[in-house]
């Protein structure tokens, strides 16, 4: 039963890891399109090249607010369940052989649900 909840815990840190991966992905892709609209913006009359670059510096500023929230909630969804997870295995640990492996398998069961529910 340990040797599943072990497994479990590997799904859910690729998940995790796969969705801080793809923010880092948003994040240097938007950087590069942002210098390059940056470039363009700098090869244009005095008053476009203004209103450009006010345009292209509003755009990274909401752009990196959004990404900075996804890459926080995902850290915090990963520490969260480090946390939870561990301290109820702790919880299962301190008890018979028999509670342990029925608090185990709860430990198990809610995190999967809750993972179907988040994937839902």
């Amino acid at each position: 039963m340990l040797e599943q909840h072990c497994l479990y815990q590997v799904v859910q840190d690729f998940k995790l890891d796969h969705q801080l991966g793809k923010a880092e992905e948003q994040f240097k892709h938007r950087i590069k399109k942002s210098s390059s609209a940056m470039n363009e913006a700098q090869n244009c009359s005095s008053a476009d090249q203004v209103r450009r670059t006010r345009a292209v510096i509003e755009c990274e500023v909401v752009q990196d607010f959004k990404l900075d929230h996804q890459l926080g909630k995902a850290e915090e969804q990963f520490k969260h369940r480090i946390k939870k997870s561990s301290s109820a295995m702790n919880e299962a640990q301190n008890c018979s052989s028999a509670d342990q492996v029925r608090r185990t398998r709860a430990v198990i069961e809610c995190e999967v649900n809750a993972s179907w529910n988040k994937a839902l």
